[in-house]
């Protein structure tokens, strides 16, 4: 009983004599951002780091090689553009038709027009047309779109 009350002791004048920096840890030192640190940071030759020292990082640039249109949201805005006008076309050609189909008065070509590449189709054979030229369009500016976003280009960048 005595060993234990001695050594009890002799821990307790240790802890005491103790200096505090060998007792307690120094808090790290926080961080205050400003805004000119952050502009700072926004350059495409910073690099920042939560953890760890910022200059052991090497950032690299936003696109290797120059320029490439696969990042250029106004690319795909061109490549869009006649397959939307195309696409809108093809819908109103296709109202207009089933407008027709609806009620045969409305619309009629009397006789037959020889300005005209070939003979018309039937009305019902140039709707299945369109409709399948509409899908094909849908398709390709589907396949843009999904391309622009594996670009991480915003969909709302291209319209």
């Amino acid at each position: 009983m005595v060993h234990g009350t001695v050594c009890v002791a002799v821990g307790l004048m240790l802890a005491m004599t103790m200096t505090p920096a060998v007792a307690a840890p120094a808090p790290p030192q926080r961080t205050v951002w400003t805004n000119e640190a952050l502009e700072d940071a926004a350059q495409p030759s910073a690099a920042v780091s939560q953890i760890g020292d910022p200059t052991a990082f090497v950032s690299t640039p936003a696109i290797p090689g120059g320029y490439r249109k696969e990042f250029d949201p106004a690319w795909y805005r061109e490549q869009l553009a006649p397959l939307e006008a195309e696409s809108e076309a093809v819908a109103e050609r296709i109202a207009l038709i089933r407008a027709a189909l609806a009620n045969p008065m409305v619309w009629h070509e009397p006789g037959l027009r020889l300005d005209r590449e070939s003979m018309r189709l039937s009305p019902q054979n140039e709707l299945a047309l369109l409709e399948a030229r509409q899908a094909e369009l849908k398709t390709k500016i589907d396949a843009i779109y999904d391309e622009a976003r594996r670009h991480w280009i915003p969909p709302g960048s291209l319209r």
